[in-house]
């Protein structure tokens, strides 16, 4: 069984994301991956992944326009948490998971997965959030255009749509 820690962007369900983040956890096949998940805040996501059984801890993820010691506090214990609980992949739900599980990624040596849900740029961010994913998941083709601007990333970007 692999240890997989799924970051989310969000502690309540602020849009189709969550909602779809939740339906990937019920479905995980449990033989195979141990989730992990974790929540910036208390609220509905981390509610509901703690009644699916789900070991849940909530990290703050502290903006990412005003960097300061909340953000490093917040990627120590990421990193403590991947390297004791022996998580073998992270899995982003949105762009600052990524940048957060994108950076623990780098400092512990495990590959990074960026589920891209939205097609919106994140002009500043984008081509930092593009080297530090291993793959990226993108919902559609629309929203894989996103890479484009960097060939590298669009190649490791496979399209999965949202299950219904």
């Amino acid at each position: 069984m692999y240890p997989v820690l799924l970051l989310s962007n969000h502690g309540e369900i602020v849009g189709g994301g969550e909602v779809s983040l939740l339906t990937l956890l019920k479905g995980l096949d449990r033989s195979h991956w141990a989730p992990i998940v974790v929540v910036p805040s208390e609220g509905t996501v981390a509610i509901r992944c703690r009644a699916l059984g789900l070991p849940t801890h909530v990290v703050p993820l502290p903006s990412l326009r005003c960097p300061g010691p909340a953000m490093f506090r917040s990627l120590a214990h990421l990193t403590r948490l991947v390297r004791d609980t022996g998580v073998t992949l992270l899995h982003a739900n949105g762009s600052r998971a990524m940048f957060y599980a994108g950076m623990v990624g780098r400092l512990v040596g495990r590959p990074v997965v960026w589920h891209l849900r939205v097609w919106r740029r994140d002009h500043q961010l984008d081509w930092l959030l593009a080297l530090l994913a291993t793959r990226t998941i993108a919902i559609s083709e629309v929203v894989r255009a996103r890479l484009l601007r960097w060939p590298r990333a669009y190649k490791r970007c496979s399209v999965v749509p949202n299950g219904i």
